[in-house]
């Protein structure tokens, strides 16, 4: 770990003469319990940064692990759906073609020339009214009433 540096600005001589003002200030039997005082700070303010640097790492592994799992539950789920569009699709696939063969089959016409399927035998025989006094009367008949 890199110490964090608490004199940003300070060379050599700056910190020279701060050093010189305390010793004039408390006088020599005070500095070195002054020099442990700030020992004792400096050790204390590294164990907090070194702590709370543990802490967002800590934090930060936390956040990874949980990413992943987030992410491999994604693609689990993404296989599942992908398989079962799959399915559906091949499923879906095998029923258009037992219906085209259907449709093929019963619209085949055999060798005797009969055609198999009963809707192309019949024509249709519904007769349509011929004027508009047979639709009105057809309409009463019916119980609808026409539109004049």
């Amino acid at each position: 770990m890199a110490i964090i540096p608490i004199f940003l600005d300070i060379s050599g001589g700056e910190f020279l003469i701060i050093f010189l003002a305390i010793f004039l200030v408390f006088g020599p039997k005070k500095v070195p319990e002054i020099a442990r005082q700030v020992g004792k700070i400096m050790n204390e303010l590294k164990k907090a940064t070194s702590d709370l640097t543990r802490e967002f790492q800590e934090g930060a592994d936390e956040v990874r692990r949980e990413v992943g799992s987030v992410k491999s539950n994604l693609l689990e789920e993404t296989q599942k759906i992908k398989a079962q569009l799959t399915n559906v699709s091949s499923e879906a696939s095998q029923q258009a073609s037992q219906i085209a063969s259907t449709i093929n089959r019963e619209s085949q016409i055999d060798i005797s020339g009969r055609n198999q399927a009963a809707v192309f035998q019949q024509p249709i025989e519904t007769p349509l009214p011929e004027t508009p006094q047979e639709n009105i009367q057809k309409a009463e008949e019916e119980e609808i009433k026409p539109i004049t």
